[in-house]
């Protein structure tokens, strides 16, 4: 309501959301998003609610999964990707300043750490599948190549 408010106030010019990711776990960001930056758009072509704009650009998928008690199985659904992407990103442009350029990124991971045995472990295995992808192995690298350094 803020964000609409604000919106009033200066004629759709009043919010600026400033951040590196602003989709990082899951779908709902993206309509989260969307919502707070574009709420007259997803009036205007019927998507206001998350059920609307889910059906037109999410997928879903229905799978057995563990209950959380451990006493049995059941059957979840969840988002498994995006369709209609290109009306979606065209949509999302119009607010969103985007940069997919070649720019850093990090990634923080605590389970493992890089070793020189050939066991598996969680660093070798995303550099492997980066490197596939097309990243040039001289562009990645892990903390534990750094040089150490102590303050006294």
């Amino acid at each position: 309501m803020k964000c609409r408010y604000m919106d009033e106030l200066t004629g759709g010019k009043g919010v600026v959301f400033a951040t590196g990711t602003p989709v990082s776990n899951s779908m709902t960001e993206l309509y989260t998003m969307q919502r707070y930056l574009q709420y007259d758009k997803l009036v205007e072509k019927g998507l206001a609610h998350f059920d609307c704009w889910a059906s037109v650009f999410g997928e879903t998928q229905t799978s057995i999964e563990l209950a959380p008690e451990g006493t049995g199985y059941r059957a979840r659904t969840r988002f498994s990707r995006f369709h209609n992407l290109p009306e979606l990103m065209c949509m999302f442009k119009e607010v969103a300043d985007t940069k997919a350029g070649r720019l850093t990124q990090l990634l923080f991971c605590d389970f493992s750490t890089p070793n020189k045995d050939g066991r598996f472990n969680i660093y070798d295995d995303i550099k492997a599948k980066l490197i596939e992808g097309g990243v040039p192995e001289h562009e990645i690298a892990f903390i534990h190549d750094g040089a150490t350094r102590s303050c006294i």
